[in-house]
């Protein structure tokens, strides 16, 4: 039986179908936009590459407030497990939770450093790079 509180039922469900739309957003924009025969656009990219840096950071601290609302679990709530060890199963989730934040942390870095050097390029538009064309440098 749950025995939460409805406006913590609401604010859970709020955040599930929050991340199950954005989660079908991207499934769905990488689907329609991202074209394996076309060559991508370096400015296009980096700005891609700075969403994606936000993404990560709010994901990592999206893996930090739910560790630390399941660490609060069993002092709020009378939780059971089904091997009898309701701690243990609450201290491994608090574990995955702290390496999926690590992982997202590194996940921001890599994608710190893809922008940083995307943001190096410039796009010049016409047949020879080197020659007269309109040049977009990265955002």
């Amino acid at each position: 039986m749950n025995r939460s509180h409805p406006r913590t039922r609401t604010r859970a469900g709020v955040l599930a179908t929050a991340l199950a739309d954005a989660t079908r957003a991207a499934e769905r924009s990488i689907r329609a936009h991202l074209d394996p025969e076309r060559t991508p656009d370096p400015v296009v990219m980096s700005r891609e590459s700075w969403q994606m840096i936000h993404l990560f950071g709010t994901l990592g601290d999206l893996a930090a407030a739910l560790a630390s609302r399941i660490g609060a679990g069993p002092h709020r709530y009378s939780v059971l497990a089904d091997d009898g060890a309701p701690a243990d199963q609450i201290a491994r989730a608090c574990r995955g939770l702290a390496e999926l934040r690590h992982a997202l942390e590194d996940a921001q870095r890599a994608a710190r450093d893809v922008y940083a050097a995307l943001s190096h390029l410039e796009v010049h538009r016409g047949a020879d790079p080197s020659g007269p064309g309109t040049s977009r440098k990265g955002a």
